[in-house]
């Protein structure tokens, strides 16, 4: 019983892992990236500005959930469908990228990355899509413990590109280029970008093997069961109705029971739920936004590694603890809440980013 447990924590952590992997590798790539791109280090405003048109994946997802949230169908099928693919369009932009980060194009006369931007695009969906669709899935798990290892993993997303990269010595001094059939591989450095590149896509497999066995439990786990979803009400209290799932054969049905009060569900005041989306939202605009596009310009001279390493992880210890909260509070809900406002924190730092780096050109 031990031995599963600890696998299925690490499966879980190992989904988590898969949610910004591509990004955040893209991210501590940027060093070498910038010497073959006609962007050079304004790179980085591009990514995130990219990244947030991504933010249109989500929204579309949340709609579809909210309409189709009472269909069999879609209750049984959309997590286990949805997520296998955007796990394979995360391998497959890094992948893309890793053949095209030096191939820039010429429209109009202007030269730019055009399909390293698609390649970015790509990756950027599952990345965005993360938010509102593994985070809720997880609370399908029966220990609700699976949230902090969930979070962990995320945090490996940034750890795990940062530890490759100091490993591949990106910040080293850069002087002169060696051929390479893997590509353009920089004097210093152990190997080039495609390389890293096509690493990363190999661990985002990883990701995808944790969710074949997270889904594997899951369904062994099913059988004849009662669960119960706590409702809540529009102004995020707990109300006294329980929806109860009854599954047997395959074939759901749903009664309505009253209930006085939740058994071990704690309630919070309508100001904490708010407050704690407000900080989701500022958290998701300091880790997807604020800090990918200072780093490269405050970080040059020392690399960026070992900072983007520890930001992302105090970020994500700081995201648990919000998350935590609300998945105890309010069951899948919050945590898909605490995702759709993770984004528009995002959506609203990168804007704000390219306005400062592209526009007011405050960073030199």
């Amino acid at each position: 019983m031990l031995v599963k447990e600890c696998m299925r924590h690490i499966a879980v952590a190992a989904f988590g892992m898969g949610t910004w992997l591509s990004v955040n590798a893209v991210y501590v790539e940027l060093p070498l990236l910038v010497s073959f791109v006609p962007e050079g280090y304004d790179l980085a405003t591009y990514i995130v500005l990219i990244v947030q048109l991504a933010c249109l994946f989500p929204l579309i997802y949340g709609i579809l959930d909210s309409k189709l949230a009472s269909k069999e169908l879609w209750i049984r099928y959309n997590h286990a469908i949805l997520i296998p693919i955007m796990l394979f369009f995360s391998g497959a932009g890094l992948v893309m990228a890793a053949f095209v980060y030096d191939r820039p194009g010429v429209i109009n006369n202007s030269k730019h990355s055009y399909w390293l931007f698609v390649a970015f695009f790509i990756m950027s969906i599952p990345c965005t899509t993360s938010d509102v669709l593994f985070m809720p899935y997880i609370t399908k798990l029966e220990n609700t413990k699976y949230v902090a290892t969930f979070f962990i993993g995320m945090g490996l997303s940034a750890l795990v590109p940062s530890a490759a990269s100091l490993i591949q010595g990106a910040n080293a001094n850069l002087n002169g280029t060696a051929a390479n059939p893997w590509g353009p591989t920089e004097g210093g450095v152990l190997f080039g970008p495609r390389i890293f590149l096509i690493l990363m896509a190999a661990i985002c497999g990883l990701s995808l093997i944790g969710f074949i066995v997270l889904l594997k439990h899951k369904n062994e786990g099913s059988g004849d069961n009662l669960s119960k979803t706590i409702l809540q009400t529009p102004s995020n209290s707990l109300c006294s109705v329980e929806l109860s799932v009854i599954e047997k054969d395959g074939v759901r049905s749903y009664d309505l029971l009253e209930s006085k009060s939740p058994i071990g569900v704690e309630t919070i005041s309508t100001f904490k739920w708010y407050l704690l989306l407000s900080i989701s939202l500022l958290l998701g605009a300091v880790q997807n936004s604020v800090v990918p596009v200072i780093l490269p310009y405050a970080t040059q001279s020392y690399g960026q590694n070992v900072m983007f390493a520890l930001t992302s992880g105090f970020i994500s210890w700081e995201r648990t603890a919000a998350a935590h909260v609300l998945r105890e509070t309010s069951s899948a809900r919050g945590l898909f809440w605490c995702g759709a406002f993770t984004q528009i924190g995002s959506f609203i730092g990168a804007l704000l980013m390219f306005l400062l780096s592209n526009v007011a050109h405050v960073f030199q």
